[in-house]
């Protein structure tokens, strides 16, 4: 399991981020909520944790898909994430849009 090195919060390793802030420093891996926060600050951005964090949809045979829903802020735009767990260490469908 990954540990945020910022907030200390345990990951799966899916959702980790790997920042580099200054050049001549090491590279820093922590979780999508410290990155956010620290993109959000950075860039100014308000109100950007309220959002569902889980979907469920019917697919055309009628069977639920359910997504666990993430956003990352970058300094380009909004990176939406919709990711179907299967089981621990399987991904079924899985969806961005940036």
């Amino acid at each position: 399991m990954e540990r945020c090195q910022w907030c200390g919060k345990d990951s799966s390793g899916y959702g980790m981020v790997v920042l580099t802030i200054k050049e001549d420093e090491p590279s820093q891996s922590i979780c999508e909520d410290c990155y956010n926060r620290y993109m959000a600050d950075m860039l100014g951005v308000e109100d950007y944790k309220d959002f569902e964090k889980e979907a469920t949809f019917k697919d055309c045979d009628g069977i639920d898909h359910c997504f666990q829903i993430g956003k990352k802020i970058h300094s380009t735009g909004i990176c939406w994430e919709a990711v179907e767990f299967i089981e621990v260490d399987r991904v079924g469908y899985s969806f961005e849009v940036h």
